[in-house]
């Protein structure tokens, strides 16, 4: 039998490690539940994704910051990444403009979102194309630029605490790499429209 490789220890290890915060969902296939170790929120998590425990880090019930990545392989080759980065604050001081303009300045076009509100949250979203050229990164006009990186700012409208989601596609290999961008978008929809919070135990 032969050892498993480094690359195949490191899964190993991030599945476990992923499976901590999951629960499965009845006559749901493609998604289990996301409880946040902070107790504040919970999100769907996407099957087939892991977090290394390296890119997790979480601060009592206040502050958590996650990364889980899906890594597409063909004849041993990688030819895509798929990274899904949250990260969760409470926001005692209420400063949501000014967190929300931080991540707009980090990962839109030119400020470019849109707005929704479902029940008590409201959802800042919107889309992105990375380039990358002589290792300096442009963001780049999604109308004219097929979207590479998807990003959505959820906030409780009561409390103000948020979670900060950012999803990104890369693509190394164009003829086997195979995303589909719509498909994607309603992918990570899915995902933030489904954060749900939690009141603070006083």
């Amino acid at each position: 039998m032969l050892k498993p490789t480094e690359e195949e220890k490191a899964l190993e290890e991030s599945k476990e490690f992923t499976n901590n915060f999951l629960t499965k969902l009845p006559g749901e296939k493609d998604f289990q539940q996301f409880q946040s170790k902070t107790g504040r929120y919970s999100m769907l998590y996407p099957n087939e994704f892991y977090i290394p425990d390296v890119f997790y880090e979480v601060s009592e019930d206040y502050f958590e910051n996650w990364m889980s990545e899906k890594t597409s392989y063909v004849e041993e080759k990688q030819v895509s990444n798929k990274v899904l980065q949250v990260m969760y604050r409470e926001n005692e001081e209420k400063r949501t403009e000014g967190k929300l303009r931080i991540t707009l300045n980090d990962v839109s076009y030119e400020g470019q979102h849109e707005k929704m509100t479902i029940g008590n949250k409201t959802i800042y979203y919107g889309k992105s194309h990375f380039a990358t050229n002589d290792k300096k990164v442009e963001i780049l006009d999604p109308k004219k630029y097929e979207p590479n990186h998807f990003f959505a700012f959820v906030v409780d409208n009561e409390t103000q605490q948020f979670v900060e989601l950012v999803y990104s596609l890369y693509c190394y290999d164009e003829k086997a790499c195979n995303i589909n961008v719509e498909e994607e978008e309603e992918f990570f929809a899915k995902i933030y429209k489904s954060v749900q919070f939690e009141r603070k135990v006083k």
